[in-house]
C-alpha cells in the first residue's frame, strides 16, 4: 500500500454493526454517487470529460496514440462535486479495455494538480481498475482526476462507478 501525499490511501472499508443480537443492522460502509460513461455524462453529483478520443460510440471511447497526436493526451476527467468543508473518501471503479495484445498496460490516476498519481497494472483487454482517494478542503468545490492510459497505448474507456466511502 502506498501513502501518497499524506492525503491519499489505499483504504479498508469495513462495515460497521449497531445494536444487539437479531436487531442488529449493517450501517452501509459507502454511497453509490452513480455511473459517468459516455452516454450519462452528468447528474448532481458527477461530471465526464475526455481528450484525445480518437472515436467515440454509445458504448465507450476509443483513446489511440498512434492516430491523435501526443500533444492531445488521451485522458478521462472524473469530476466530483465535494459538499463540504469536510474530509472525504471516494471510490472510481472505472471500466477499460487495453488493445488485446499480450501483455500488460498501466492505468494512472491523477489529481487535478498533478501532485498524487496513482497506477494500477493491468493484463491487456477488458479490466475494472480501482482507485481509492481522499479529499479534504476548506469548503465545498469541484475535484476531477484525469484517468490516463500511461503505457502509451491504444485503449477504450466505458465508464467509472463512483462511490463515497463512509465506514
Amino acid at each position: 500500500m502506498k501513502r501518497l501525499g499524506g492525503a491519499l490511501s489505499a483504504l479498508l472499508v469495513v462495515g460497521v454493526l449497531s445494536g444487539q443480537g437479531a436487531s442488529a443492522q449493517a450501517q452501509p460502509a459507502e454511497r453509490n454517487l452513480g455511473r459517468i460513461s459516455v452516454t450519462n455524462w452528468i447528474n448532481a453529483d458527477l461530471q465526464l470529460s475526455m481528450v484525445g478520443v480518437y472515436v467515440i460510440g454509445v458504448q465507450g471511447a476509443l483513446f489511440d496514440p498512434e492516430v491523435i497526436p501526443p500533444s492531445a493526451k488521451g485522458i478521462v476527467e472524473t469530476f466530483i462535486r465535494i459538499p463540504d468543508g469536510n474530509a472525504h473518501r471516494y471510490r472510481l471503479d472505472c471500466q477499460v479495455q487495453g488493445d488485446g495484445a499480450p501483455g500488460t498496460t498501466d492505468y494512472r490516476l491523477t489529481d487535478r494538480d498533478g501532485t498524487i498519481s496513482r497506477t494500477s497494472t493491468q493484463a491487456r483487454g477488458a479490466a475494472t481498475v480501482s482507485f481509492q482517494v481522499a479529499v479534504d478542503y476548506d469548503a465545498a468545490t469541484w475535484q476531477y482526476w484525469i484517468l490516463n492510459n500511461s503505457s502509451n497505448q491504444k485503449w477504450m474507456f466505458f465508464g467509472c462507478d463512483v462511490f463515497e466511502l463512509l465506514a
